[in-house]
């Protein structure tokens, strides 16, 4: 099995790059290809930070729809006979502007206080699909407290000894009841809810999960 791979990084003194890769496929192309996807991602190094401008609201970090877009051109389906998902984001730090877009990954969760979760869906197909797929990014200003949760689909696919899935359902509750948590706490509680759910049953795919609170601005 490929795997999961995802990263959280800084870039300059103002902003956060995130993201969440799941590769398809299994043995050693699958695990090349996603070897091959993490270099072009390396901070500093990879392809995608000597082609890619920013944002607008980030201009100093690679903006997420230009990436996917690079993402996509570079690995076609014809030519390795596979795909990924991914999910990329940018957090500026100062001014709590989150600009993300998907490629058919499970959408990220947000939680502020008093709207509960928000599934975040902008983005576009399964990277590799089409050389003309298009992406849509979203920019949404985060709240001190705000947090947000990027996973793969292993943790909703989760499956107990009868065969039920943990689901989106599941995992969001889990989410809005870590309200009051940090982030590093609300990811062990979400780990220790699929740990009860699924008992004694082995896993059928990699779980990642990934937990980012917002605490505001720095100064």
């Amino acid at each position: 099995m490929a795997g999961d791979i995802f990263n959280i990084f800084p870039v300059g003194a103002d902003y956060i790059v995130m993201y969440m890769v799941d590769v398809s496929g299994h043995g050693v192309p699958a695990a090349m290809l996603t070897v091959s996807v993490s270099q072009m991602l390396q901070p500093g190094l990879g392809r995608i930070f000597a082609s890619s401008s920013g944002t607008d609201e980030n201009r100093d970090a690679p903006g997420p729809r230009r990436v996917l877009e690079l993402l996509n051109r570079a690995y076609p389906f014809e030519r390795f006979n596979m795909y990924f998902t991914a999910v990329y984001a940018v957090l500026g730090v100062k001014t709590g502007l989150f600009t993300y877009s998907s490629a058919g990954h499970p959408a990220p969760l947000l939680l502020s206080s008093g709207a509960g979760v928000r599934e975040l869906t902008a983005g576009g197909p399964i990277v590799g699909l089409s050389a003309t797929s298009e992406f849509e990014e979203e920019t949404l200003s985060l709240l001190p407290g705000d947090k947000l949760l990027l996973f793969s689909d292993g943790v909703t696919d989760r499956r107990n000894s009868s065969g039920e899935a943990f689901g989106q359902e599941r995992l969001d509750a889990a989410f809005e009841g870590s309200q009051e948590k940090s982030a590093a706490d609300t990811i062990s509680e979400i780990g220790r809810a699929l740990e009860t759910f699924g008992g004694s049953s082995d896993l059928e795919d990699d779980v990642s999960l990934l937990g980012i609170g917002y605490l505001g601005g720095v100064k």
